[in-house]
């Protein structure tokens, strides 16, 4: 077994960690597992025969370790977070494997299994912004400046440097259309006014608000908002969905005021980590 993340490695092996398959054909552990502290652990395995690949897939340590006995002795029940430990094996445990056993005839020959897991991070998922339009003409209500950015950091928050202005409004009725990669997939309408009165009582919501400097309730003041890039919003509850949202999307957000409207189209794109080697 080697440790190719080196010794800084979050999970390593010790130099006589092994496995070996019993008469019985069951699997015996040896050697030890050090684990550092962490609160993710998203990566991919690939598994080769012979010097060809067989096979690549992307998994959840946390959310599988519940599933595998021995994995749930080095993780605490499975889950995450996780904080420093060390598991040593007992030679007396025994992992039968006697339901893969018409398998074993398969995997005959020189197997290698390559895992590569990254521990609190966004998976090296990036976010472009490459356009920001306000369309409403001279008389829009709200204005975002185009040059406003928004980042995915590496682990996994949300940061921007924008400032928006407003004249001011007492009602603001929000259409939202989310076309991707040319196919429209979302389009819902929003009372921005009645949610923000709902969003003082919600604790995520509520951290967004006061974090970004967006007023908590209607009528709104004649105001400007300036973010930098010193303010960040944690996505890692949400970091799953970064694969769905992969790709390239058109945001079209139309705003009704009484005295006018608010117009945006934001162009902005969600790329995904290259799993080739």
């Amino acid at each position: 077994m080697e440790n190719c993340a080196g010794s800084d490695g979050v999970i390593t092996f010790s130099d006589d960690a092994g496995v070996t398959m019993q008469d019985d054909c069951s699997l015996v552990l040896q050697g030890c597992v050090t684990v550092n502290e962490f609160n993710t652990a998203d990566g991919t395995v690939r598994v080769s025969k012979n010097g060809m690949q067989l096979f690549q897939k992307e998994f959840d340590l946390c959310k599988a370790g519940s599933k595998i006995p021995f994995v749930k002795d080095i993780l605490p029940n499975g889950v995450c977070p996780q904080v420093e430990n060390e598991y040593c094996a007992d030679p007396n445990i025994k992992i039968p494997m006697e339901r893969f056993k018409k398998m074993i005839g398969i995997m005959k020959g020189t197997m290698e299994v390559e895992l590569n897991i990254d521990h609190d991070t966004n998976g090296g998922y990036e976010l472009t912004v490459h356009s920001i339009e306000n369309c409403a003409g001279e008389g829009q209500i709200v204005t975002i400046d185009p040059k406003s950015t928004v980042t995915l950091t590496e682990d996994c928050k949300v940061k921007s440097k924008a400032t928006a202005r407003t004249v001011g409004f007492q009602k603001a009725e929000m259409e939202v259309t989310i076309t991707k990669n040319g196919l429209p997939v979302m389009k819902e309408t929003v009372d921005i006014c009645d949610n923000l009165e709902e969003a003082a009582n919600n604790k995520d919501a509520a951290e967004i608000i006061t974090m970004f400097g967006v007023p908590d309730h209607c009528p709104v003041a004649a105001s400007e908002i300036r973010t930098d890039e010193s303010q960040t919003y944690s996505l890692e509850k949400y970091k799953h969905h970064l694969l769905v949202a992969q790709g390239r999307s058109i945001v079209d957000v139309l705003v009704k005021h009484d005295k006018g409207e608010s117009c945006f189209k934001i162009d902005l794109e969600v790329t995904a980590p290259s799993v080739l080697g």
